[in-house]
C-alpha cells in the first residue's frame, strides 16, 4: 500500500473517532490550527451540540478546493442561533454556587471539586460564579453529552499557568453574563504552561475545546497579556453582552464558525480582532454578524474569515487594521461599517496560496513565490518596489536581484507577472512610466489571475473605507447591488480604489446602490459595461489636495453626485440611480470639464492607466 493511501486511511479513522468522541478529542494546536472536521449538515444547525449534527455525513472534501468553500447561499441565516443560545435565564435556587475567595473557593451544590485555586466542574448543570480568584482557574471536564452553563455574576479570575476558564470536555458551554454585573478574566502575562493531559495548545484566556455560547446582558472584560482573548475550537456563538477585550494575540478566535447576534464589542488586538481558522470540512470557517456594536483595533485584520464573511447588520467601526474585512468571499447585506486600513479595506481571496504552490512558489499568500524575507510593498512590483522583511526599501539593483531570484517561483497572484515586473523595473530605471501588462489592460501593473471562488458583494448598508492599499479588493469579482459605498482610496499608484481579478469570468459590476470613490490613478479601474447602473470615472491631470470637493452636475446644474475626499486623489468614481445618459460637468478646485455619458460605464479626463472593470478593453 502506498504511503499516501496509508495517510488517507489514518486521516479517515481519526476523523471518525473525533466525530464520535466530541469535544474531548478536538483538534490540537493554537487558534490558527486546522479545526475539527464536522459535516455540512452542521453548518446550518443553530446548536451543533444539541442537534448532534456532527454525526451526519462523512464526505471527505479535503482534496477539492471548491469543497472547502462556504458561500452565502450555503447557509441558512435564519437558523444560526438556537433558542438556548438566546436564553440567558437560570434558576439561582437550584444552581450550584461557586464563591471564589482569593486562592481558593467554596461550593454550595454538586458537580464541582476544588483543589487549591483550581475549580473543576465535572457534570452538566448550571453554576453561578461570584468573587475573586488569584492565580487560579475554572476547568470544565464533564461528560461528552453534558451541557454546562456557567453564570458569571460579579466574578474576577486571574489565571495561573494558562487559561482563566479552560474547557477540556463537554458537549457545549453556555457562558452567561449576569444582568448588571461586571466580570473580569485575565492571564498572568507569563508564557502559558501546557496541561499534560491535553494534546491541544492552550492559548487563550477563555479556551474551549467544544461549542461555546456567550449570552446574558452583563459585561465581560478580558485581558490577554500573553495569548488570545477568547478561543473556541468549534462553533462560537454570541447573542448578547458587553465585551472589552485586549489581547496580545487575537481578540475572538474560533475554528468552525463565529456567529454574532448582538452585543457590544470593544476589542484591541495585536493580531486579528475577530478570526476564524481554515477548516477541512465543507460548511465551516465562516463568520456571520447579524447585529451588534463593534469598535475594533487590530495589528492585522479587523475581521478575518477563513471562508465566508457575511454581515447582515450591526454598527462596525474598525479604527485600525492592516486589512479591514477579509474572507474567501465577503457579503455585506446591511449594517453601518467604517474601516481604516493600512492595506486593503475589504479583501476577498480564497486560493492564492494554492495557486502559488501550484506555480512553484514557496511564499505565503500574496508573496508571489519570492525568496523568503521579501514581499512587494503594496502588492505591486512596478510602482512600489520590493521591501525586505524588516521593511527597508531595496535599491534598484537589489530589486532586480530579488526579481531574478523569484522568477522560478513567480505566482499568478496580485504581485503581477514576472515579465511585467521586469519591464516595470527597466522602465523606472529609465525614468519612464511603466506600460500596462499585456493581456491585462486594466491599469498599471495589474497581473493577478482571477480567483474563481473569491468575490465581494455589497447589497445594502452604509460602508465607508479609508485604505492605504486597495479600497475594495477582490481576487475574483466585485459586485455592488445596493447600499451606500464611500471609498477614500490609496494615494500611491501601486494600489487602486477598486481592484478585482484579472481574466476568466472576473468582473466589477454595479446594478444598484450608490458609490463615490476617490484615490490614485496608476491602478485605477471602474465598473464593466455589463453593469446595469451608469457609472463615471474621471481621472484628473494632477493630484488633487485632500478636502477638495468634487461635484458632478447635470445639464441643468443639479448636483448628481458630490464628495469631499479626506485624502489626496487623482481619480474619482461616481455611480447612483440618478446618473443617466446625457452631458455632465465635473468640478474640483480649479478643474472644470464636460463629460458625455453615452454608455453604462464611462471614463473621462486624463485616462492613462484606467480601464473598464470586466472584459478589459484598454482606455486610450
Amino acid at each position: 500500500m502506498k504511503i499516501q493511501s496509508v495517510i488517507k486511511l489514518l486521516a479517515v479513522i481519526v476523523s471518525v473517532q473525533l466525530a464520535m468522541t466530541g469535544c474531548a478529542n478536538a483538534d490540537s494546536g493554537s487558534a490558527e490550527s486546522s479545526p475539527v472536521s464536522l459535516s455540512a449538515a452542521d453548518s446550518t444547525a443553530g446548536d451543533a451540540g444539541e442537534e448532534d449534527a456532527d454525526a451526519a455525513g462523512d464526505t471527505d472534501t479535503a482534496e477539492t478546493e471548491e469543497g472547502l468553500l462556504v458561500k452565502l447561499e450555503d447557509l441558512d441565516l435564519e437558523d444560526q442561533f438556537s433558542d438556548r443560545d438566546q436564553d440567558a435565564s437560570y434558576d439561582k435556587a437550584t444552581a450550584t454556587g461557586i464563591a471564589l475567595d482569593g486562592d481558593t473557593a467554596s461550593v454550595s451544590g454538586d458537580g464541582v471539586t476544588v483543589d487549591g485555586s483550581t475549580v473543576t466542574i465535572t457534570a452538566a448543570g448550571t453554576y453561578v460564579v461570584t468573587g475573586e480568584l488569584d492565580s487560579g482557574q475554572i476547568v470544565v471536564d464533564a461528560g461528552d453529552d453534558d451541557k454546562v452553563q456557567i453564570v458569571l455574576a460579579g466574578a474576577s479570575i486571574t489565571a495561573g499557568e494558562n487559561a482563566a476558564i479552560l474547557v477540556k470536555n463537554a458537549d457545549k458551554i453556555f457562558l452567561t453574563l449576569a444582568d448588571g454585573t461586571t466580570n473580569t478574566l485575565s492571564d498572568s502575562g507569563e508564557a502559558y504552561v501546557q496541561p499534560e493531559d491535553l494534546e491541544q495548545t492552550v492559548d487563550g484566556v477563555i479556551f474551549a475545546l467544544c461549542d461555546l455560547t456567550l449570552n446574558g446582558s452583563g459585561t465581560l472584560e478580558v485581558a490577554a497579556k500573553t495569548g488570545h482573548g477568547i478561543v473556541c475550537k468549534d462553533d462560537l456563538a454570541i447573542t448578547d453582552g458587553s465585551y472589552h477585550i485586549t489581547a496580545a494575540g487575537k481578540g475572538l478566535a474560533a475554528n468552525d464558525s463565529i456567529r454574532i447576534m448582538d452585543g457590544t464589542f470593544d476589542i484591541d488586538a495585536e493580531d486579528d480582532a475577530i478570526h476564524t481558522s481554515k477548516d477541512d470540512t465543507e460548511g465551516k470557517g465562516y463568520i456571520f454578524i447579524q447585529g451588534g456594536t463593534f469598535r475594533l483595533a487590530s495589528g492585522d485584520d479587523g475581521i478575518h474569515a477563513a471562508t465566508a464573511l457575511i454581515i447582515q447588520g450591526g454598527d462596525i467601526n474598525i479604527t485600525e487594521s492592516n486589512e479591514g474585512l477579509e474572507g474567501d468571499s465577503v457579503d455585506i447585506l446591511d449594517g453601518t461599517i467604517t474601516i481604516a486600513a493600512s492595506d486593503d479595506g475589504i479583501n476577498a481571496s480564497s486560493n492564492a496560496s494554492a495557486q502559488n504552490a501550484e506555480n512553484g512558489g514557496d511564499g505565503a499568500q500574496g508573496d508571489g513565490g519570492l525568496p523568503s524575507g521579501t514581499r512587494p510593498q503594496g502588492k505591486d512590483g512596478i510602482h512600489q518596489g520590493w521591501k525586505t522583511a524588516d521593511g527597508e526599501n531595496q535599491t534598484g539593483a537589489e530589486q532586480a536581484d530579488t526579481e531574478d531570484a523569484g522568477a522560478e517561483g513567480a505566482s499568478t497572484d496580485d504581485t503581477g507577472t514576472e515579465d511585467a515586473r521586469a519591464e516595470g523595473t527597466k522602465a523606472e530605471e529609465a525614468g519612464q512610466t511603466p506600460a500596462a501588462p499585456s493581456g491585462g489592460a486594466r491599469g498599471m501593473g495589474r497581473g493577478m489571475n482571477a480567483d474563481p471562488y473569491a468575490y465581494i458583494r455589497i447589497s445594502g448598508g452604509t460602508i465607508v473605507v479609508d485604505a492605504d492599499g486597495d479600497g475594495l479588493d477582490s481576487n475574483g469579482s466585485l459586485y455592488i447591488d445596493g447600499g451606500d459605498v464611500t471609498v477614500y482610496g490609496p494615494t500611491d499608484d501601486g494600489n487602486g480604489t477598486l481592484d478585482f481579478g484579472d481574466g476568466g469570468d472576473a468582473v466589477a459590476e454595479i446594478t444598484g446602490g450608490t458609490v463615490q470613490a476617490s484615490g490614485s490613478s496608476g491602478m485605477a479601474v471602474t465598473f464593466a459595461d455589463t453593469s446595469t447602473q451608469y457609472s463615471v470615472m474621471y481621472v484628473f491631470e494632477e493630484s488633487q489636495a485632500a478636502g477638495t470637493t468634487v461635484t458632478l452636475s447635470d445639464s441643468k446644474g443639479n448636483a448628481i453626485a458630490e464628495m469631499t475626499p479626506e485624502k489626496a486623489f487623482q481619480s474619482v468614481i461616481f455611480s447612483n440611480a440618478d446618473l443617466k445618459e446625457g452631458t455632465y460637468t465635473i468640478t474640483a478646485g480649479d478643474t472644470e470639464d464636460t463629460i458625455t455619458v453615452d454608455s453604462i460605464s464611462v471614463t473621462a479626463g486624463t485616462q492613462a492607466g484606467a480601464a473598464k472593470g470586466g472584459g478589459g478593453r484598454p482606455i486610450a
